[in-house]
């Protein structure tokens, strides 16, 4: 049989049903209806037989032409795209819960729309041979089917639950046996899925649907019918032809080069799309537009899409059919999708969800970054290398290796573990990850990456391929790989896209195994103060304490929080060819021009202490010391400053005027703290907003206005997510400074070892701004959030107002004053003797 007109009766139109049998095998096929006709009418008035055209099997995905199927073997039919309605009620109507029980072991619930003292059993005997159930479920998971018709032969119990109203309205449960029913269907075989008619059974005869008829009427209420009229173009099933459906789409579309397309049906999606787009000369998006124009289905917006969602489905599911949920809507899941007509897709995705799915059409290219962005890459090994490509694998190479000829294990220079070492070590440096962390976790090993001082879930790996991977990182950075009981620190150099990035190796031991920490530093460039994105006022400060010639100038703040790029940023000014610039760094971070630069080697005698006595005897003029950490280097740091060098270090405190109590605590005496110590400089790291921020528009969260009241400020913009901020809402990051020098009065207070307090309330006096008033500024400019501010500086709880005459006398004013106009002359005196010098 064949699917033409003469097999219609006129005003028809083929509609999509999918029915479910005896077996639980599904169909999904086009059966002809008129407009306006129901679902259980249009199968109740088939006398028998339901004839099906398109015909494939969910189950199997066998695709047959044409079948006929009894209608004693349907269990139930739904019109799963809405084509086909199941009926509207006149108002009045009470919707009452039932659950059915149907052979097969199928369990259904759902809801009955009955006149308020309409009894059940009435309103079954009434209606027909197929019972219209709205939001079906499966019982078993409570799986969403939607709007459903039974087939009343095969209902073995039906009860009503939760009844409402008073007890003589509530309908009576009335038990359908099941009975003796013939499963004998002419137009199968021995089993479900053959085309072929059965020799001793004739075939079925097409079955002209019948004229359109309107449902029995509940009890004296009337039933509203749709008006007639156009109806939307139904999504269309998947074609049968030999051709593929974006062919079909591009042909409609009338595209330059469509009639030569010759694309086969069952080539893979994004073969498809990328042999159409090529053909035809378009991008995918505009194929996109045709597609979703062609299905009457809408555009996803995948940078809009809700990340939570990501639980709804599967992880292998998405990757399988292409998917990804974009939203929820009236209890549906719309999820993006680049191929509309995938009704197995459809299938899974509403048992895996629970919901019925709703398409909208996206971009293949689009939606494979999405899924890589939104599920997260936990694979074995081998999965993980079966998708790397040679571009990939080979991206990075490695500047300084050793051979792998001298290493005792021949696995850790297999190529599975070289390529996923590299696959790590490529992602990190792709997302400007600063650390990678591989370390043991739950059931395997975990690697996760700190970007924007955040640590992220990367990938997880099998525990065995840790140690591997280790000590392929060991092997790169010249590290003893059969030592595996002691801490072990190293570096290597790496090239990825072209681009050198060095690498700092520490590896720790734990319970059997190892842990290993790897800081990636990449170039920077020629990057100056204005460039790292410091407030105006703090940068014009910092510049003033670089404009002396003698003296220390620190900076602070704890591990990760920029202090080396600041210095490396000063430098660069600093550095003009006409001064002699000397640093002695563990380890040389950046290398810059113009600087000699002394790697501490501790093993070979090169410590801080003994390399700044050597540079003393080279004729410096700035000296950069990259960690003051003990007495030693304080006290050489400090008899540099005061024969005439200019010392640039780094410290590790917690504000600004905390670098005094440190050096004291390193030994140096108040005097030498306060003839030497020219300023300080705290520093803090806060995420910058992405570009796809949301403004703040009406109430605040219970959030925002908790922090809003605490400091003062309320949040300008919010953090959204896209694809580009990889879902963080954050992308980059921005520096917090506060800047003290110090003054006279600051030097009279370090004599007399006066408190943290007192030496605060004077720096702010002096000009400093604190901390947490730069940060809250960031906040009011929109460029940040006020939870970030909150999160890196929590236990920071300044007062940002400026000090008032009952904190500051009035005598202590004037000497302020003064020695502000002092320090401003000396640094204008020092910049006119620069200039003549030069």
């Amino acid at each position: 049989m064949t699917d033409t007109p003469s097999g219609k009766a006129a005003g028809n139109r083929s509609r999509g049903v999918q029915l479910c049998l005896r077996d639980q095998a599904i169909l999904e096929g086009k059966l002809y209806a008129s407009d306006g006709q129901y679902l259980p009418t249009c199968l109740g008035n088939r006398k028998g037989w339901v004839n099906l055209t398109a015909v494939h099997f969910l189950n199997t995905g066998e695709k047959l032409p044409h079948i006929a199927v009894q209608t004693n073997r349907i269990l139930w039919a739904s019109s799963p795209n809405g084509e086909i309605p199941l009926m509207s009620y006149a108002a009045g109507l009470q919707p009452r819960k039932v659950e059915m029980q149907v052979e097969g072991g199928l369990t259904l619930r759902g809801q009955l729309n009955l006149a308020p003292r309409q009894r059940l059993s009435d309103y079954l005997a009434a209606y027909g041979d197929f019972i219209p159930l709205r939001d079906a479920h499966l019982i078993p998971g409570d799986v969403g089917i939607g709007d459903i018709a039974v087939n009343q032969e095969a209902i073995q119990r039906l009860r009503e639950l939760n009844p409402t109203g008073p007890a003589e309205e509530v309908a009576r449960s009335v038990a359908i046996p099941a009975g003796e029913i013939n499963l004998v269907d002419a137009a199968f075989t021995a089993g479900i899925g053959s085309s072929q008619a059965t020799p001793d059974a004739p075939a079925p005869a097409a079955v002209e649907p019948a004229a359109p008829a309107a449902p029995p009427p509940a009890h004296g209420e009337d039933i509203i019918r749709p008006a007639a009229g156009p109806e939307p173009e139904p999504r269309r099933m998947r074609e049968t032809t030999s051709r593929h459906w974006l062919v079909t789409v591009a042909r409609a579309a009338r595209l330059r080069g469509a009639d030569a397309l010759n694309t086969p049906p069952n080539i893979a999606i994004n073969d498809a799309w990328a042999t159409v787009c090529n053909e035809c000369d378009l991008d995918e998006e505009h194929m996109a537009r045709l597609v979703a124009q062609h299905y009457r289905l809408g555009i996803a917006e995948l940078d809009k899409s809700d990340p939570t969602l990501t639980s709804r489905i599967p992880e292998k599911i998405a990757r399988k059919y292409n998917v990804v949920p974009v939203r929820e809507e009236s209890g549906h899941l719309v999820l993006a999708t680049c191929d509309p007509t995938d009704h197995d897709a459809e299938q899974a995705l509403r048992f895996a969800s629970r919901k019925r799915p709703i398409f909208e059409v996206a971009t293949p290219g689009g939606l494979r970054e999405l899924i890589n962005l939104r599920y997260s890459s936990d694979r074995m090994v081998e999965m993980l290398l079966s998708s790397v490509d040679a571009e990939i694998s080979d991206a990075v190479r490695i500047v300084q290796d050793t051979a792998p000829e001298s290493v005792g294990d021949e696995d850790i220079d297999a190529a599975p573990i070289i390529k996923l070492t590299n696959v790590i070590l490529c992602d990190a440096v792709r997302e400007g990850a600063s650390d990678i962390h591989i370390e043991p976790g739950h059931g395997g090993a975990v690697v996760r990456l700190r970007v924007d001082g955040v640590l992220r879930h990367h990938m997880q790996i099998p525990l065995a391929a840790l140690t591997r991977v280790i000590s392929r990182i060991k092997i790169l950075a010249d590290l003893d790989i059969a030592d595996r009981l002691r801490p072990q620190d190293g570096r290597a150099r790496i090239q990825v896209d072209g681009k050198t990035n060095d690498l700092r190796i520490s590896t720790v031991p734990t319970r059997g195994t190892e842990k290993c920490v790897i800081r990636v530093l990449s170039p920077e460039g020629n990057r100056r103060i204005d460039d790292i994105g410091a407030p105006q006022w703090e940068a014009q400060r910092f510049r003033q304490l670089l404009s002396y010639r003698d003296g220390i100038t620190v900076v602070t703040g704890p591990t990760g929080s920029g202090k080396t790029t600041t210095l490396y940023a000063a430098l660069r000014e600093v550095a003009t060819g006409e001064v002699n610039v000397m640093s002695v760094e563990d380890p040389v971070e950046y290398e810059l021009l113009g600087i000699t630069q002394i790697q501490v080697e501790v093993a070979r005698g090169v410590t801080f202490a003994t390399a700044l006595r050597a540079i003393l005897r080279q004729d410096p003029d700035i000296i950069f010391v990259g960690e003051i950490r003990d007495e030693e280097t304080a006290d050489v740091a400090v008899h540099a400053a005061m024969t005439g060098h200019l010392v640039l270090a780094t410290l590790h405190t917690n504000d600004a005027v905390g670098a005094v109590a440190r050096l004291s605590n390193l030994g140096v005496d108040p005097a030498g703290i306060a003839s030497t110590l020219r300023g300080s400089v705290a520093q803090r790291l806060v995420r910058r907003l992405c570009t796809c921020a949301q403004p703040v528009e009406g109430n605040l969260t219970a959030d925002e206005q908790r922090l809003a009241t605490l400091y003062g400020v309320e949040a300008v913009n919010r953090a959204r997510g896209c694809k580009r901020c990889a879902g963080a809402g954050f992308k980059g990051r921005l520096p917090l400074l506060e800047v003290t020098n110090v003054n006279s009065l600051a030097q009279d207070l370090i004599i007399q070892q006066a408190s943290a307090a007192e030496l605060y309330r004077a720096a702010v006096a002096g000009g400093m701004r604190p901390l947490l008033r730069v940060g809250l500024e960031r906040v009011r400019s929109g460029e940040t959030t006020i939870q970030e501010i909150e999160r890196v500086l929590g236990g920071i709880r300044e007062d940002t107002e400026e000090p008032s005459a009952q904190v500051i006398p009035a005598a202590l004013a004037v000497q302020l004053a003064a020695a502000q106009t002092q320090q401003s002359q000396q640094s204008q005196q020092s910049q006119q003797s620069q200039k003549k010098g030069a």
